[in-house]
């Protein structure tokens, strides 16, 4: 069927409209809860969009948003070695089972509701009665070493960490003692020595050594005077600018003092000091560098002895240069597990969301933590849960939704959802066409490479397929689809691709007549509807820039998308309002001159049909299709213009 312009109307039109951003925003922590910056560590309410965090892998990541979350109802989560954190009951935590078939499915999001609901612990007959305690069930990633710039020491990190150890600094001299069995601690000291400086030994009432200056200006004891190191043995610890060191120069740090104060027995790596802040400063520097430690107190009080503290160490970084204790260690695994989640009093909760792939960030004690509300907000809508993100939604704003592993469960979920709903959300696109990828592989042989891959006939089908759903799904319904997106480098500048399978990254636009990209701006968060040079985007209908999203408070409707595309209806209606007058006009004058050629019957007709035809107030395309029949009937009656005459007459037999 062939429709005119002046005959279209859109207002009834369902829309495709496509939602990128970077990967889940992350749920919410106590307000003081430290999160690990470049600044060090800051209070989770005190981080800006723009803030440098380290994520999981050690290196930093952007701060995208930050979404301060009111009082929220909070649990206390524990682990194996000591440290907790305080958070809401929907923080999603990525975790891996310890064992068990559900080891197999590798790291998972559960927020802290489902983990209560699987359980914390397993528990058996057998453990019970040998009085050994449950299994813990679920560990989180131990992060990675944490990658700060290389600093400018004034005395060398190793050389720190034994003074820090062994030395005897109440006085504020550079001394420390090291017995001859050590001499590598004492060789490897004075190797890292500042020019011009040496070691004075000194016999009683044990070997120690002086770091002697070749002046009367000795910048050690300068230092250690003005990091406040000239204390007793037990007020000793780590001056807070050598956390800030590289890897290599926390690793140093660390190898002094474990050469010095620290001991391996049959892998058993500890250290040991009547410091509580020297041990918890050995805590944090094996946890930066991508281990964990925990603290044992042993009150000798009772003994006249001093509070004693071991920390135990797991890393898998030798902690020793001393040979003696070096061969003692071995690489470990390294797991942090959930030991308990208690309810706690309710606190106000603050979550961010970073630009790192895996949406992870850290917090103090290293602990790493993570990072489809919006799509909710359409008209009556059923979300294709093909993320599982239904799970990170507030219990407050969920609706139905369907949970499909095939892309053929999904067809059919959907055929079922007609006349019911009036939007299907699919979160999200990327997970959509890695379904796409799994059928067509089962149901078409040219997707299958020889050594079982991906064919390019196969994306060919995908490409197929997903213009086919989409074309059917307009039909019936508003369709969103969501699709993360990653950063990438654009030249200087970073661009944010959605994250999907393939040559498909080009083809999800095309069905599309709305697209956005979700992003924070001053504390906001805004949908971008026009292509930038960091991001793809699609206008239409009138909707385009920077449409804010306004915050989503308590007891309130999520309804954002669902008056978005009402807009679109209302700027489709008064287009078509616009146009009504004059389509008005058109139909009249088709009607008058449609009336005039009906009546030409006689030649010497013609010419004042013509000119009443011409008088006529047209509108839109009229006077050109009246144009054109007026034409078309002197043709049919076998009329000529005779231009002397300056009439139509007949033509004249060939």
């Amino acid at each position: 069927m062939i429709v005119k312009p002046e005959n279209m109307n859109f207002s009834d039109k369902n829309i495709i409209m496509i939602i990128s951003g970077l990967p889940g925003v992350g749920k919410a922590c106590a307000d003081d809860t430290k999160v690990l910056t470049d600044m060090g560590p800051l209070p989770i309410c005190e981080v800006k969009e723009g803030f440098k965090v380290y994520g999981e892998d050690g290196k930093l990541h952007t701060v995208v948003g930050v979404y301060p979350q009111g009082v929220r109802p909070s649990y206390k989560v524990s682990f194996n070695d000591g440290t907790s954190v305080i958070c809401d009951e929907e923080h999603i935590w990525t975790v891996e089972a310890g064992s068990g078939n559900s080891k197999k499915k590798g790291f998972q999001p559960f927020t802290v509701k489902q983990l209560l609901e699987k359980g914390i612990a397993i528990d058996s007959p057998s453990r019970a009665a040998t009085g050994r305690k449950p299994l813990l069930r679920w560990k989180i990633p131990v992060v990675q070493p944490i990658e700060h710039k290389h600093e400018n020491y004034y005395i060398d990190p190793y050389v720190a960490g034994v003074l820090l150890g062994d030395g005897c600094l109440s006085g504020g001299k550079p001394i420390f003692s090291c017995p001859d069995t050590d001499l590598e601690i004492m060789q490897k000291v004075e190797s890292r020595l500042m020019p011009g400086y040496s070691l004075t030994r000194h016999d009683a009432p044990c070997p120690s050594y002086y770091i002697k200056s070749p002046d009367n200006d000795n910048k050690y004891a300068q230092v250690i005077k003005a990091a406040n190191l000239d204390v007793r043995s037990s007020a000793k610890e780590v001056p807070y600018q050598y956390f800030r060191g590289s890897v290599e120069q926390r690793t140093e740090l660390l190898r002094g003092l474990m050469d010095t104060d620290g001991s391996a027995a049959k892998n058993r790596v500890s250290f040991s000091t009547t410091s509580k802040k020297l041990a918890n400063g050995v805590v944090r520097l094996v946890q930066s560098l991508g281990g964990i430690a925990k603290i044992n107190t042993y009150d000798r009080t009772d003994e006249q002895k001093p509070v004693e503290y071991d920390v135990n160490v797991r890393l898998n970084i030798c902690p020793f240069s001393l040979k003696r204790k070096a061969k003692e260690w071995r690489p470990t695994i390294i797991s942090r597990y959930i030991e308990s989640i208690e309810k706690v009093e309710d606190v106000s909760c603050t979550c961010i969301m970073v630009d790192n792939p895996t949406s992870l960030f850290v917090l103090e004690n290293h602990i790493v933590t993570h990072n489809t509300t919006l799509a909710l907000s359409a008209p009556d809508v059923l979300l294709i849960d093909a993320d599982e993100g239904m799970a990170r939604v507030n219990p407050a704003h969920r609706k139905d939704s369907s949970i499909c592993k095939t892309y053929e469960e999904l067809l059919a979920d959907i055929k079922a959802a007609e006349g019911q709903y009036k939007t299907i959300a699919i979160d999200t696109g990327g997970a959509l066409i890695e379904m796409m990828k799994d059928w067509a592989m089962r149901t078409e042989p040219a997707a299958n490479k020889k050594n079982g891959g991906f064919s390019l006939q196969g994306y060919g089908v995908i490409k197929s397929e997903f213009l086919r759903m989409s074309a059917d799904l307009r039909r019936k319904f508003n369709v969103i689809f969501l699709f993360h997106t990653t950063r990438e480098k654009n030249g200087d500048e970073d661009f944010y691709e959605i994250v999907v399978e393939g040559s498909t990254r080009s083809l999800v636009y095309q069905p599309a007549d709305l697209a956005a990209y979700c992003h924070m701006m001053n504390g906001e968060r805004y949908l971008g509807f026009t292509p930038t040079a960091n991001y793809n985007a699609k206008s239409a209908y009138g909707i385009k820039g920077l449409v804010r999203v306004p915050e989503l408070k308590e007891g309130e409707p999520n309804n954002f998308l669902a008056k978005l595309f009402a807009q679109v209806k209302a700027n489709l209606d008064a287009e078509s309002n616009d146009l009504r007058p004059q389509q008005e006009a058109y139909e009249k004058a088709m009607e008058a001159g449609q009336a005039l050629l009906d009546g030409l019957d006689a030649p010497e007709k013609a010419i004042p049909v013509l000119n009443e035809i011409r008088k006529l107030e047209h509108a839109l395309t009229s006077q050109k299709e009246l144009d054109a029949a007026f034409k078309a009937k002197v043709k049919e009656l076998g009329w000529a213009y005779d231009g002397k005459a300056k009439a139509y007459v007949v033509k004249a037999e060939q």
